[in-house]
């Protein structure tokens, strides 16, 4: 589950850590982008040497993903927080169990088992 999110890391740590103008936008759009990807995978799915960096680095991503106004100066704080992230999920180890999540709130059976097969 990890591979796209690692690609996208990976592409974010080369285009910040080249400082060229030309590269704020794309480095803005996969900033935005990370935060939805991240949300996917939870600590759990880390060894435990590094679940606790799994979710400081997460959380530092979504931060970023706030930001209103870019520059290259910004550049450094997101090669850094990107070579962090890309350290984390190479660690990544799936989840050994899959997450099942129930809905029996929801009435309409039809309309349950739609959305319980999306969520899980």
């Amino acid at each position: 589950m990890a591979k796209h999110i690692l690609t996208l890391v990976k592409e974010l740590s080369q285009m910040s850590k080249t400082r060229a103008p030309s590269n704020v936008n794309t480095v803005v759009e996969l900033v935005h982008a990370l935060p939805e990807e991240l949300n996917k995978l939870e600590p759990e799915d880390f060894p435990a040497d590094v679940q606790s960096e799994f979710v400081l680095v997460r959380n530092r991503v979504r931060g970023l993903s706030g930001k209103t106004r870019w520059d290259i100066g910004d550049f450094p704080r997101v090669a850094e927080t990107a070579s962090r992230l890309v350290t984390v999920l190479e660690k990544y180890q799936g989840r050994k169990e899959p997450v099942l999540r129930s809905l029996p709130f929801v009435k309409n059976a039809a309309l349950r088992k739609l959305v319980e097969r999306d969520l899980n």
